[in-house]
């Protein structure tokens, strides 16, 4: 994870970002992403919607269950430094801080999938191979 910090702050080679920036859109992620189980479980809880074979109340929940909570929670570090930073003033820093801000969450939910019994000795390894993938 280290690496892509490094990686994400060079590729503005005219006006690489300040570190402050970085890490703070770093902790905000890290902070966001403790909102994604959160948010999970109250679907789940008060919703009653959950993963049962069904093909479309399946894909629905990948949908709307899984896929809306996660982006939302990877977007809005971004949106409260679009609010309250002057960080991102040129097109490719919003390519550094959209993907910067998200890596938290991928190492997490990486780890979280390599323990299911099914996967993981073998899912941890590769995860180590080839390193958490911000997108």
């Amino acid at each position: 994870m280290l690496c892509w910090l490094f990686y994400l702050r060079k590729i503005d080679i005219y006006e690489p970002e300040k570190w402050k920036h970085i890490l703070l859109i770093f902790i905000l992620g890290i902070i966001f992403s403790e909102f994604t189980f959160l948010l999970s479980d109250l679907n789940s809880r008060f919703t009653g919607f959950n993963l049962n074979g069904g093909v479309v109340n399946d894909l629905l929940y990948c949908i709307i269950g899984i896929g809306v909570i996660e982006e939302l929670v990877k977007i809005l570090p971004v949106i409260i430094i679009l609010k309250y930073t002057r960080a991102i003033n040129e097109p490719v820093d919003y390519l550094v801080y959209v993907t910067t801000a998200p890596l938290p969450l991928n190492v997490t939910s990486c780890i979280k999938i390599s323990t299911l019994p099914p996967l993981g000795l073998f899912t941890s390894f590769s995860l180590i191979n080839i390193g958490a993938v911000p997108l």
